[in-house]
């Protein structure tokens, strides 16, 4: 039944990707006019395309404390890393619209990387950095303009479920991008899809919102405190 799941679920997403190409040229060029309509009329998109891809997958997912995000300010979105599931997850939960820093192996594949590029998201390069201080730089100013970011400071996806570390550097976004944190616990996108693996497994998963740090505590604490702070809220939620 996996195998029968995920190839529905890859050919819901080319298609998509595929025959939307004149919907997302259109979105860009109103972004260039009007960037937050611009944005909005993406996520009509993007919600109904991340949501065929869990219908499709078997993937029922419960969302918790969506009040916790906030309606207006900058934020970005900070969580653990369980798969390449997990932005779909967040895309799809969240009700306002949200770019993510992305790793560059993505910007490869030239359909992937423009439609991830539209939706507002940067590239990341690992173990290079001069070029990761410059998307941190990019992803601040993004964040600063009023566009949410989605990060995984751990920077590689766990196999089990477990927490690595929270590397504090990549909060920097928040302070230069005078923005709040809304950490993230996502718990079971590991099981529904390995690291590793290309094929989907029907599982529950969770997505919980925990309260904001608000910008002006950003600003106030050093970025290793807050990495730690968060990196212990979110391990105290995927246990319970």
């Amino acid at each position: 039944m996996k195998y029968i799941r995920s190839i529905l679920v890859y050919l819901w997403i080319i298609v998509i990707l595929i025959v939307f190409l004149p919907y997302r040229w259109w979105c860009n060029r109103l972004k260039a006019k009007d960037e937050l309509k611009g944005y909005q009329m993406l996520d009509k998109l993007v919600k109904p395309f991340c949501k065929g891809i869990l219908v499709l997958g078997g993937i029922k997912l419960t969302i918790n404390g969506k009040e916790n995000i906030p309606q207006t300010g900058n934020v970005l979105f900070v969580g653990n890393h369980q798969s390449m599931l997990d932005i779909v997850t967040m895309l799809y939960a969240i009700n306002r619209p949200m770019g993510f820093v992305a790793k560059e192996s993505l910007a490869k594949i030239w359909l992937i990387r423009t439609w991830i590029e539209c939706i507002g998201s940067v590239f990341i390069a690992r173990g290079e950095s001069r070029k990761a201080l410059q998307t941190i730089i990019n992803s601040a100013k993004i964040v600063k303009g009023g566009h949410s970011l989605m990060i995984y400071p751990e920077g590689t996806r766990s196999k089990d479920g477990s927490l690595g570390e929270f590397k504090p550097g990549s909060l920097k976004i928040a302070s230069r991008g005078e923005a709040a944190i809304v950490p993230v616990a996502t718990d079971g996108n590991y099981k529904a899809l390995p690291a590793g693996s290309i094929w989907l497994r029907a599982t529950q998963v969770s997505l919980t919102f925990l309260p904001p740090i608000t910008a002006q505590e950003v600003q106030a604490e050093d970025t290793t405190i807050i990495a730690q702070k968060i990196s212990e809220q979110i391990a105290a939620c995927i246990k319970k």
